[in-house]
């Protein structure tokens, strides 16, 4: 049996999205290797907040059990110029996740079109305050569980 992840955050995560009125699909290689190897509830959409997120993400950790949680929020905060509350709200949704045993995934936002500079800096900060390994993204697609040595 798969394990089952939730997927929280941006149009980057979204298989379909609309952007700027134009539907579009994405074939990144990292979302198609995150399908093959997991059950997968993607909450992504382009304008996705952090209040939406969490929201949402509420009913979905009740109802579910989950491993991990892929979070790439802030675009949206970026986009209206209201970096200001971005830690309280994703260390929020850290706490929700962290209580339901499922370990979060805090990835940094790109955008081509606004300026995350500011929105990637807090995200820095609460990956460092909550201890988050920078390298669980990628562990999670190459191989789905952690290296083991012998």
């Amino acid at each position: 049996m798969k394990k089952r992840i939730l997927i929280i955050g941006n149009n980057e995560f979204s298989r379909e999205y609309y952007e700027d009125g134009v539907f579009k699909i994405n074939n990144k290689k990292y979302i198609k290797a995150l399908y093959q190897k997991y059950e997968i509830d993607n909450l992504s959409k382009d304008s996705l907040s952090c209040d939406s997120a969490i929201r949402m993400s509420k009913f979905y950790i009740e109802n579910n059990k989950y491993s991990s949680c892929i979070i790439a929020l802030g675009l949206d905060e970026a986009r209206r110029n209201t970096v200001e509350e971005l830690k309280d709200k994703l260390s929020t949704l850290l706490e929700e996740l962290i209580s339901k045993d499922i370990e979060p995934i805090l990835l940094e936002i790109d955008s081509e079109k606004y300026n995350v500079s500011l929105a990637n800096s807090v995200i820095r900060e609460v990956k460092k305050e909550y201890k988050l390994s920078q390298d669980m993204y990628n562990d999670l697609i190459v191989n789905g569980s952690k290296l083991q040595f012998c």
